[in-house]
């Protein structure tokens, strides 16, 4: 029986994402969700909630390349933690820092 599962949203701030490699499904982050998270507003996760994909657990899809590459802030993820914090839909927020120890890095540290 699955009722006493937990819910968790795990995002990854890194630069280069590939965790989506030891993942069944291999899909990355549309264009579109890229562009959302490159605005950096208060409803970025509002925004981008219809690309998470749910499996075992829920997880923002890898972009293509390089989080730099595309213009988004790792400051973008202390917004979108703590807007699905907010919903209360998630047990958990992992936020997986990477080894970038930056002022970004440890503002989502904070969030946590």
């Amino acid at each position: 029986m699955r009722h006493n599962m937990k819910k968790a949203l795990y995002l990854n701030t890194n630069n280069y994402q590939n965790f989506h490699y030891l993942l069944p499904n291999k899909a990355v982050l549309p264009m579109d969700a890229c562009s959302e998270m490159q605005k950096m507003d208060n409803n970025v996760f509002e925004k981008i909630k219809k690309y998470l994909i749910k499996d075992e657990f829920t997880y923002l899809p890898p972009m293509k390349m390089s989080r730099d590459s595309l213009g988004i802030a790792k400051g973008v993820y202390s917004k979108i933690a703590q807007a699905a914090k907010k919903t209360k839909e998630y047990d958990y927020v992992i936020v997986d820092i990477g080894n970038e120890l930056s002022a970004e890095a440890f503002e989502i540290l904070g969030v946590a």
